[in-house]
């Protein structure tokens, strides 16, 4: 308690108001055996108060026991971070899952709108995937669905979103892309989906992609919602016109 410069209150009180600090486990050991600062030591952070003079042998079993608060505290962080990194995981794909993807979009959303930047939005659907589940199985449609969602996230920049939608759709948010330079970018990931080749017992096999893009510059409040259903319309189109190609929304 009573050291230079400031006191071990005031370390204890100092220690508290950053975010390490908070994690270590303080004994305060003192010639003042008064109730008060016993109670003010607790108050102020400590974990634990011992008066000297005091046994090696107690010491030790407090810091023992010390340790192992501390190795829980840190055991539930740690599961605290799995639990949200899950939460935000596609657990097949190892992609962002759809809840994840939306969070991200608003945020990007709002940035685009702060700073007046293009935001664009590819959304791509595997070709036919029923066929593959249905003639190779399922655990041959979830490789599928792997392979692809971890090509679309090689092929795109670090700065894009690339999440799994949904069943065999994924989106792909494009941050300060122009309409142009999405659809060279969305021109690339349909090539690369269609170059992968898938191996089953019965034969090997390829998969195509479709893929709708739409691009806002506007202040619309609704522009997440406008944007991934005018996505959603342009892939639609993608496969009326034969499926395999990239469509660009068109405004009526």
């Amino acid at each position: 308690v009573m050291m230079p410069e400031m006191t071990g209150f005031e370390f204890c009180q100092a220690l508290q108001t950053e975010e390490a600090g908070r994690d270590v486990h303080i004994i305060i050991t003192s010639a003042r055996d008064a109730l008060e600062d016993k109670v003010k030591g607790l108050e102020l952070g400590a974990a634990d108060y011992l008066t000297k003079p005091f046994s090696l042998a107690e010491l030790r079993a407090r810091l023992q026991v010390g340790e192992r608060i501390v190795r829980h505290r840190k055991s539930i962080k740690e599961q605290k971070t799995q639990l949200e990194h899950l939460a935000r995981e596609d657990m097949l794909t190892g992609l962002s899952n759809r809840r994840h993807f939306e969070e991200r979009l608003q945020e990007e959303w709002q940035r685009a709108l702060r700073y007046g930047h293009a935001l664009t939005l590819l959304l791509c659907d595997i070709d036919h995937f029923k066929q593959v589940n249905d003639l190779y199985g399922h655990a041959c449609g979830d490789a599928v669905l792997k392979e692809v969602g971890q090509t679309l996230l090689r092929n795109s920049r670090a700065s894009d979103v690339v999440a799994r939608y949904g069943g065999e759709e994924f989106v792909v948010l494009l941050c300060e892309a122009s309409p142009e330079q999405a659809m060279v970018a969305a021109e690339r990931l349909r090539a690369a989906i269609k170059a992968l080749s898938f191996h089953h017992p019965s034969g090997s096999f390829r998969v195509t992609m479709s893929i709708g893009i739409a691009s806002s510059e506007s202040k619309d409040p609704e522009g997440p919602v406008r944007l991934l259903a005018e996505a959603d319309e342009a892939l639609y189109a993608a496969k009326g016109l034969g499926r395999d190609r990239v469509e660009c929304y068109k405004k009526r």
